[in-house]
């Protein structure tokens, strides 16, 4: 079973089926030590074995699957036909596992598109946050993360009375890092860990690119993820 990046239209032939299409996002560690990726075209959260086998897939709540006018499932088109669930690209982004190991908890990007102002969910400050149970793979409960208003941060550049903003200085250039090596640059640098500390002092860096793909892809299938002196370049 080998999962791809083209969205379920191009890959699958339906926007009905999910099937094989993935876009992960996040990824966290179960006890057990299987992984838990996130996606964003379901919302979905499945769990694979260290040797990429998938496991099983978490159920995911009825009111985030995206559906149309009339009820249908729809996993690649956004507003105006879509009325109910997740917005389009928008699914699950962070992940994370309670240090127990029992819960698993998935973030959407955006709200949902049947919230907010005028049923636009770009209009709502709710996030969804999804508990679910490990062992069973249900949701258990969501949570509602709010964001602040336009109004409250809209020309509000100081800074609260006795509040010091942390400082910052330039670490790594990646850009000018990967010209220098002859790399081509990916097109959204998104991911960012930082390992031990090596035995020359520096540290470990793992960098990862989002790659976009119901953004760049064209519609013969064709990936653009990378852009090298204004010219993309595709991969498949």
């Amino acid at each position: 079973m080998q999962f791809n990046g083209l969205n379920p239209g191009l890959l699958n032939g339906s926007k009905e089926a999910l099937g094989l299409s993935q876009d992960p996002e996040g990824i966290a560690i179960a006890r057990n030590g299987n992984y838990d990726v996130s996606d964003e075209y379901g919302p979905s959260v499945r769990e694979f074995r260290r040797d990429g086998t998938l496991l099983r897939t978490f159920t995911p709540p009825e009111n985030l699957i995206p559906k149309q006018t009339g009820g249908t499932v729809n996993y690649v088109d956004g507003r105006p036909t879509m009325v109910n669930g997740r917005q389009d690209n928008r699914g699950f982004e962070g992940l994370a596992i309670s240090p127990d190991g029992t819960k698993l908890y998935a973030m959407l990007q955006d709200s949902l598109v049947n919230e907010g102002s005028s049923s636009d969910g770009r209009r709502s400050r709710n996030l969804r946050m999804v508990e679910f149970d490990v062992a069973t793979g249900t949701q258990t409960r969501q949570l509602t993360y709010q964001l602040e208003s336009i109004a409250d941060i809209a020309n509000t550049n100081d800074l609260p009375a006795g509040v010091v903003a942390v400082s910052k200085t330039l670490y790594l250039d990646i850009q000018a890092a990967l010209v220098a090596n002859g790399v081509i640059i990916p097109e959204k640098i998104e991911g960012l860990a930082i390992g031990p500390q090596l035995d020359d002092g520096s540290y470990l860096m793992l960098i990862g690119s989002d790659n976009d793909f119901s953004v760049t892809q064209t519609g013969a299938g064709v990936q653009f993820n990378v852009c090298r002196d204004g010219v993309q370049w595709c991969c498949q």
